[in-house]
């Protein structure tokens, strides 16, 4: 049971820095996507809002799909689920050229970042109970690991081989 609880833990960690280095990935890649799709670096603030939105939606969602009793899997294996989709929009995100359509999946990372924040965040507590309290903070620490390491990759691989190795990494929690 204890091993099961660090082997989830982590799990929920390394989703967290995945999580947080594709989250901050997006400023860094501003210039290039502006290149990318023909527009300026103003016009594309957009996205950030499409994927605010759809974070809102993320979290609101993935509480009500908690709340559903016919709902089997585990929290940490809804995160698990949620990175991975992360991943996949990573993916997408730098192979695309029409606007439109990048901004329907960020809209769709955006709803798995609503999902990994709220699954696990939930999955912490249950798991730990009252003992939850360093559990919790390495893995919001992890975020700020991944923000940290995130906009690196993009300096250092450039735009497509960060998304990449980000997306990759998203197959780590499985």
């Amino acid at each position: 049971d204890y091993i099961y609880k660090v082997f989830a833990s982590i799990i929920c960690c390394v989703a967290f820095v995945i999580y947080g280095a594709s989250s901050a990935t997006l400023g860094a890649s501003l210039p290039t996507l502006s290149i990318k799709l023909s527009k300026r670096e103003e016009e594309l603030g957009i996205i950030f809002t499409a994927r605010g939105i759809g974070y809102l939606i993320g979290t609101l969602g993935s509480a009500g799909i908690l709340n559903y009793p016919s709902i089997t899997l585990s929290k940490q294996n809804l995160t698990s689920i949620s990175i991975f989709i992360s991943g996949l929009c990573m993916l997408l995100i730098q192979s695309l050229t029409h606007f439109q359509t990048l901004l329907f999946v960020f809209g769709i990372q955006g709803i798995a970042f609503g999902g990994i924040d709220t699954f696990a965040n939930c999955a912490l507590p249950e798991l730990w109970m009252l003992d939850v309290n360093p559990w919790m903070q390495s893995m919001h620490a992890s975020f700020g690991i991944g923000a940290l390491v995130g906009p690196a990759l993009v300096g250092r691989f450039q735009f497509s081989s960060a998304f990449q190795l980000i997306a990759y990494s998203s197959l780590l929690p499985l």
